[in-house]
């Protein structure tokens, strides 16, 4: 499909970016979709889904960044086009859902975020580095704190540890109304969860910030030294 700023539907590969195909369409609340069997619209249904909703805010290299009256179509999980119901063509075989009073967004997105399990599970304050932690160990898909996210519209995080020491460990980014880990999962590690002053200083006596920075510096240091020699090893190199 053709793009214009003035008019007609945008292809998603070409103007609209979602933050995701899990949508939260709202007027005063937001609501969610449950866990179940693939409908219309997605992944791994034949079905396509048109959904009607009074606005779409939407997030594009161009054009505008909402459709008034506006229709989402949508098949197996991938957006093919957004654009105002009347100039934006429904396959006859799709699905359609009327929304009209409500709005649609997409996903929001929480980049610090201790809920999608317990850190309880995690401790990350052994030593005042730990590199080799990972959250990725405590997720619980489904929790009730994942459900109140995604009926709030957020359908992403990262979850990562605390902040107890210098350098918690590992964080993973995932998907939150998804119910196992392995469809929440998409990218681990996806960060590595630093703190720089506060909890750290309290880590044991003499912890200031000049010692944190150099312990994160050290760390790294010794962590790249550690990468190359491995890749030594697997070109056959002599250990340095």
């Amino acid at each position: 499909m053709s793009s214009s700023a003035s008019g007609g539907a945008r292809s998603a590969s070409t103007a609209f970016v979602f933050a995701s195909c899990t949508f939260v369409a709202f007027s005063n609340a937001a609501f969610a979709f449950e866990s179940r069997s693939p409908k219309a619209g997605e992944k791994g249904s034949e079905i396509g889904l048109a959904l009607k909703v009074r606005k779409a805010l939407v997030v594009g290299t161009e054009g505008d960044s909402f459709v008034d009256n506006a229709v989402v179509i949508v098949k197996n999980g991938v957006i093919e086009a957004v654009g105002p119901v009347r100039t934006t063509p429904i396959p006859s075989s799709y699905e359609v859902i009327d929304q009209s009073a409500r709005w649609l967004a997409p996903g929001f997105v929480d980049l610090h975020c201790h809920i999608a399990g317990s850190l309880s599970d995690l401790n990350d304050t052994v030593y005042l580095t730990n590199p080799e932690l990972h959250a990725s160990a405590a997720v619980t898909p489904e929790n009730s704190a994942l459900k109140l996210a995604v009926a709030g519209g957020v359908t992403s995080v990262l979850f990562i540890p605390g902040s107890g020491s210098n350098m918690g460990g590992q964080g993973i980014l995932l998907k939150t109304g998804l119910p196992t880990f392995e469809e929440m999962r998409i990218r681990d590690p996806g960060s590595l969860k630093l703190a720089q002053a506060g909890n750290p200083e309290r880590w044991a006596i003499g912890v200031g910030r000049s010692h944190m920075n150099w312990n994160t510096r050290n760390t790294f240091e010794r962590g790249l030294a550690y990468a190359k020699a491995w890749d030594r090893f697997e070109k056959g190199a002599a250990p340095a």
